[in-house]
């Protein structure tokens, strides 16, 4: 996709699209999924302290690179509209040693929105406690520590 749109406007880029994904419809019926569309392009991402690209990358660095256009992302939507988006990190202490975990911890304090952080293990959110309402789920209950 990235090569057939370079140089065109963004209306030139639309109409073409909106008549690729028509083209396409009879299938992706038979598929039973879209087999063409900006989801299948891949974002390139430089990671500066290596000078390395995303994909040469280990996946605690990719995902530390992933957390950041994230993160930036929900920042520019706060200065922008003065109210951040509601943010959701599954498992994130999990992809993150110490060091990494400990400060996306401390950006995400300091952003004036509702985050919400799953993980196995409570002590790796110790650093959050006194901000942090903390809720465990066995058995589908939810127990409100």
């Amino acid at each position: 996709i990235e090569q057939s749109v370079q140089n065109q406007s963004a209306l030139m880029i639309e109409d073409k699209m909106k008549e690729k994904l028509k083209s396409m419809r009879t299938a992706d019926g038979q598929t039973g999924r879209t087999n063409y569309g900006v989801h299948r392009t891949d974002l390139c991402v430089t990671y500066p302290d290596k000078n390395a690209n995303a994909s040469q990358c280990s996946t605690g660095e990719q995902k530390a690179l992933l957390t950041g256009v994230i993160l930036s992302h929900a920042m520019m939507v706060e200065a922008r509209y003065a109210k951040a988006p509601l943010l959701l990190f599954d498992e994130m202490a999990a992809h993150f040693d110490a060091k990494r975990r400990d400060a996306l911890l401390n950006i995400l304090q300091n952003l004036n929105t509702q985050v919400w952080l799953s993980g196995q293990e409570t002590r790796q959110f110790l650093e959050i406690e006194s901000q942090a309402k903390f809720l465990s789920i066995d058995q589908n209950k939810i127990d409100h520590q």
